[in-house]
């Protein structure tokens, strides 16, 4: 079913709109949060939790594309409840993805560090443009997928090691890329 029938049917108030996005894309939500969390069950109660969100904000929203909007709200509500079970422990890859770009996190809520978030999420889009594909799909796949060097090679076909390489290198890139820039890394 196409995306944009799956959006008729919230429009419509339709629950069969639910099972259309389960079915299509119900695999990756839950591999996704899995790889954030480290748990089936927690990961099956997030995408669970993100079809409740996308039944409240459908309509007025109409997301277009459908897909980003919904990996969004699944991220966010595994994000969360991986903060809330794992306060100090390191046992996702989630965990991982975010020490290897700590450089980049901020700890600070301000309206100029969402201004600053805004800007360096555009000069990341800029980065990523310059990439070859392989290395692309390897910087996506571990920092929006959450996925693990071992999945990443499977698909990229290149050894984990390769892929670690590359990605130690592909971060040092970025920081020299923001901080030419003008970010402070």
């Amino acid at each position: 079913m196409e995306d944009k029938q799956i959006i008729e049917m919230f429009f419509e108030r339709s629950e069969n709109a639910i099972n259309e996005l389960a079915i299509k894309y119900g695999a990756l939500c839950n591999k996704i949060a899995y790889n954030i969390l480290g748990s089936i069950e927690d990961a099956e109660e997030c995408v669970s939790d993100a079809y409740l969100v996308m039944w409240n904000s459908i309509p007025p929203a109409t997301p277009e594309p459908l897909l980003p909007y919904l990996l969004r709200r699944v991220k966010n509500i595994a994000i969360n409840k991986y903060k809330y079970l794992h306060t100090q422990k390191r046992q996702s890859n989630y965990q991982y993805c975010l020490e290897e770009l700590e450089f980049m996190v901020s700890t600070s809520k301000t309206v100029e560090d969402d201004y600053m978030f805004t800007q360096i999420t555009e000069y990341i889009n800029e980065f990523l443009k310059g990439m070859d594909k392989t290395n692309r799909i390897i910087f996506v796949g571990r920092y929006w997928y959450m996925r693990t060097y071992k999945e990443l090679a499977t698909i990229t076909g290149l050894r984990q090691g390769n892929i670690r390489t590359r990605m130690t290198r592909m971060r040092e890139q970025l920081r020299r890329f923001l901080q030419e820039r003008g970010i402070e890394v």
